[in-house]
């Protein structure tokens, strides 16, 4: 069995510029949006609940894997109030480890999952890129998986488009993830 071949990282910025080239202002300002406003919620969850918004974004981030945003925040939620979030038991270790102190950093190993919890927790931070099924297809990516090595391939891919727009790449991730997700529902 022949397996597709995979592209390159200026490939798949290539594909990136072209999805994000003309997308209209207000998705733009959505995904430059997008992290910032994430980052809002773990603040106030974290005032209501007592919780700095870097451990908040951590127990986002463990609770995120193959969530959409609004159960994952209410997942999150649960947590943070004491009560089971409703994950599996490896996922509820880890956000019980983050919420009895451990950092973040040191409980949630996947890259994904690292990328979003640094991503949620500073906005503005000029590399880290979440790559998840949403920016694989951006990217035009043939699988919904990859290897360490390939993930890092993808995430490259963000960064040169980033720096062909002059943005962020969680700003391209998300402005991505926004045109990609509402041309799939």
């Amino acid at each position: 069995m022949m397996t597709a071949a995979k592209p390159s990282a200026e490939t798949m910025a290539g594909t990136l510029i072209s999805l994000c080239e003309g997308a209209p202002a207000e998705v733009w300002q959505d995904g430059r949006a997008w992290y910032p406003r994430a980052r809002v919620i773990a603040e106030d969850l974290g005032e209501r609940h007592g919780r700095a918004p870097e451990t908040v974004a951590g127990v986002i981030a463990a609770l995120s894997q193959r969530q959409r945003w609004s159960e994952n925040v209410r997942r999150a939620e649960r947590a943070l109030a004491g009560e089971r979030p409703g994950a599996l038991a490896d996922v509820e270790r880890k956000v019980a480890a983050i919420l009895a102190g451990s950092a973040p950093a040191d409980v949630i190993r996947g890259r994904k999952t690292s990328a979003f919890h640094l991503c949620i927790a500073d906005p503005s931070h000029p590399s880290v890129v979440v790559v998840d099924t949403w920016a694989l297809r951006a990217a035009g990516w043939p699988a919904d998986t990859v290897t360490p090595r390939q993930y890092d391939v993808v995430a490259t891919a963000y960064r040169m488009a980033a720096e062909h727009f002059g943005e962020l790449p969680s700003v391209v991730q998300a402005t991505a993830w926004i045109l990609t997700r509402g041309r799939a529902q």
